[in-house]
C-alpha cells in the first residue's frame, strides 16, 4: 500500500494560504488564468467533494505549464 500525502497536501495549503478555503480560491483563480474552464478546485488533495473536478484537457494543459 501507498502512504497518503494528504495530510502533506493541507499542511502545505494552510501555510501558503492561510486557510484550506483560501488556498483553494488561489488555486482557483489560477485555473482561470490557465484557461482551464472546465476545473474548480475544493481542497488542495481533491477528496471528499463532488464539487472538486477537472477534465483530461484541462489536465494536459496545467502539464504543459507545469513543464515551462
Amino acid at each position: 500500500m501507498l502512504k497518503s500525502g494528504n495530510d502533506a497536501a493541507v499542511a502545505l495549503a494552510e501555510h501558503i494560504g492561510g486557510s484550506l478555503e483560501n488556498f483553494a480560491l488561489m488555486m482557483n483563480k489560477k485555473a482561470q488564468e490557465l484557461n482551464l474552464s472546465d476545473t474548480h478546485f475544493v481542497t488542495p488533495h481533491g477528496l471528499d467533494s463532488d464539487d472538486h473536478f477537472t477534465t483530461a484537457i484541462d489536465l494536459a494543459r496545467l502539464a504543459d505549464y507545469a513543464l515551462k
